[in-house]
């Protein structure tokens, strides 16, 4: 595996927020952003992977901070790309900065993942994925503990909590669909949202499945929660939003405008897949993304399979499909054949 090497240093987006871009894995969502608070209170919001601490580490320096006087790190979501780096950082401030999450993320921040092992294993049995690339799964386990080290969290940040970010004050926003515990951090007085993965310019973002220990199947509907969300951040009306990936975005209505569309799309191509048959999930994801040929049970396949299922679910809700579970295997069929 192999990652593009990048040297930007931190560049000033608005009066004393700075923002710097670090390499991920993969050509999608890109590289990740992070937002440097100076100020009162230093804040650091989100920290790239553990693999590109040194060039934070470098950017720190370059614009003439020093690491020592970061008071906390907020970690946007519980995903590896976002708080990867926080133990390293931590440790170098001499262990006085503290980590702040959502509630329903401290456990992926605390051990690494969302659930054990064993659920995804079950996950993937129920939708589906042949054998031979459930073991292929292994891998993907051991990306994470490249990517990312295990943190404690110090402070919950909820759904309207007050916080100080550099001189500004900001408002928690709580906006599960990403993750269970996604959050969004809005500046009112200067209408900024520091976003996460919630909001992304050039793709729609994934909503990844809600996943329970000892379930095969997630409960929670991450489409349905991720839509109220945005509805949520769209009564705010952000002139500027500060995305974790890709641009900013200074035309939230058009950008939400697009995600709604593309969900309905997604819909309709899903119901044409389906045309009477029965189906696993794996199978429908294989004919919706048809460009992830092969045998290799890539990050883009696991990817894939979360999305089909939580669209799925939504179809499911409106009555236009039915779902079974026999002998451990969901099948998918039109709600007018079953």
């Amino acid at each position: 595996m192999t990652f593009p090497h990048r040297k930007e240093a931190f560049t000033e987006i608005y009066p004393g927020i700075f923002r710097t871009t670090l390499p991920i894995p993969g050509r999608r969502p890109g590289p990740v952003n992070v937002y440097l608070f100076q100020g009162e209170i230093n804040v650091l919001v989100d920290t790239g992977a553990k693999h590109t601490v040194h060039l934070l580490k470098k950017a720190f320096r370059d614009l003439g901070f020093d690491i020592k006087t970061l008071n906390q790190i907020i970690a946007t979501h519980g995903h590896l790309d976002h708080y990867g780096a926080a133990r390293h950082l931590i440790r170098c401030t001499g262990g006085h900065a503290t980590l702040a999450a959502h509630p329903e993320d401290v456990h992926a921040i605390r051990t690494g993942r969302e659930v054990p092992l064993g659920t995804y294993k079950d996950y993937f049995s129920a939708m589906g994925v042949p054998v031979v690339l459930r073991f292929l799964m292994m891998p993907l386990m051991f990306l994470g503990k490249f990517l990312a080290d295990p943190c404690r969290v110090d402070l919950l940040l909820n759904d309207g909590d007050k916080i100080r970010l550099g001189n500004y004050d900001a408002t928690v926003l709580s906006t599960p669909g990403h993750t269970r515990g996604s959050v969004c951090i809005y500046l009112e007085t200067e209408k900024i949202l520091l976003a996460g993965d919630h909001i992304i310019e050039h793709i729609t973002p994934n909503a990844f499945v809600m996943l329970e220990k000892n379930r095969f199947l997630p409960q929670r509907l991450s489409q349905s929660e991720y839509y109220a969300s945005l509805e949520k951040i769209e009564a705010l009306s952000p002139e500027l939003v500060l995305t974790a990936h890709g641009q900013p975005v200074t035309d939230i209505k058009k950008i939400i405008s697009g995600y709604r569309e593309s969900f309905e799309k997604r819909k309709e191509k899903l119901l044409g897949i389906i045309n009477g048959d029965k189906k696993t999930v794996y199978r429908i994801a294989r004919e919706l993304f048809p460009e992830l040929g092969g045998k290799r049970f890539s990050l883009d396949l696991f990817l894939a399979i979360s999305e089909t299922y939580t669209h799925l679910q939504v179809l499911e809700r409106e009555g236009k499909i039915a779902m079974e579970m026999k002998q451990q295997k969901l099948r998918v069929e039109n709600a007018c054949a079953a």
